[in-house]
Parts: structure tokens; sequence; C-alpha cells
């Protein structure tokens, strides 16, 4: 979805004032892509998020849902059918969401596409290459070193090159 990481980032921000945690945007920006179950305690820590994390988890949601008529939708003729965090224990940066996807879809040959290192990074540790897009805040480079095996700038380039990618 385009936008729905700054959108995120803000309901995030504003999940963690609520239960008394400042927490500068440009982290949770970066920490965006990983599930909310890694996010929390990545940036406030584990016993924090022992404490609050669910509380601002459920925050979170409440902020988000709140803006979500503000964000683009993504072509969903993309794919047919979605993997969530509700059909795996672990998150991103873990293989599971990523498993869970291969398994559902019946297949064992695939390529990610994310716009985040924590999308590399996972797709990688399931053996799956990836294609990524600058559509996260993440430098193509550091997209490469979580394991891209190309970067493009939107989808729009990213269709005008599948040639070039490892779909083509």
């Amino acid at each position: 979805m385009i936008g729905i990481r700054y959108h995120h980032a803000i309901a995030w921000y504003r999940a963690f004032r609520a239960h008394g945690f400042v927490v500068q945007l440009w982290r949770i920006h970066r920490g965006i892509g990983m599930g909310g179950d890694q996010l929390v305690a990545s940036l406030i820590g584990k016993e924090a998020d022992a404490e609050h994390g669910d509380g601002i988890r459920d925050a979170e949601k409440q902020a988000y849902m709140a803006v979500i008529g503000e964000v683009a939708p993504l072509e969903r003729d993309l794919v047919d059918d979605w993997t969530t965090s509700a059909d795996v224990e672990k998150t991103k940066p873990h293989p599971d969401l990523i498993v869970a996807a291969l398994e559902k879809a019946g297949g064992d040959d695939a390529v990610m596409i994310g716009d985040s290192v924590w999308d590399c990074k996972a797709a990688k540790a399931a053996k799956v290459p990836t294609i990524a897009l600058l559509t996260g805040g993440f430098s193509d480079k550091e997209l490469e070193e979580a394991g891209a095996a190309a970067v493009f700038e939107s989808i729009a380039e990213l269709r005008r090159d599948l040639d070039s990618t490892p779909l083509g």
C-alpha cells in the first residue's frame, strides 16, 4: 500500500506516547515492516514490552484504523491471497510469513517483493529471492545488504524492467 509505512509509523508513535514512551519517529519508521511482536521490544526493550507491549500494540491498531481512510490501496490484482501475522507465530524478520505464504500458494518457487530490510531478511532466511522497492524509505544499499537480488524505485519501474529480475 502506498503510504502505509508512514501511517503505521505515526500510529506507532501515538501508541508509544499514549503509554508514556517517547520514541523518535525515525526509529519507529526504520522498524516498520517488522512485526509488532518484534518492533515494540526492539524500540523499548524486552522488559517494557512484557509490561506494556500488548497495550501499545492495541493502541497502534486503533490509531492506524483512525487514519486507514487516508491510505491509498496497492493494486490488489497483483496477488490472489494475503498472508498476515495472524497466520504465524513469529513475524518478520523471521521467515515464518514467507514459509506460510509458500504453503498457502502450494509451491516452492517464489520471489518476494518487499520494501524493507525486514522483508529481505525474512525472505533470505526462507531462501526466497527478493525484489525490493525503495518505497519503504530504505536505501538500495541497505536493501541489497539485507539480501535483495534487485532494487527498483517503484512498482511502475519494476513492471517496465521485469525481464531483468528473478521474475523475468
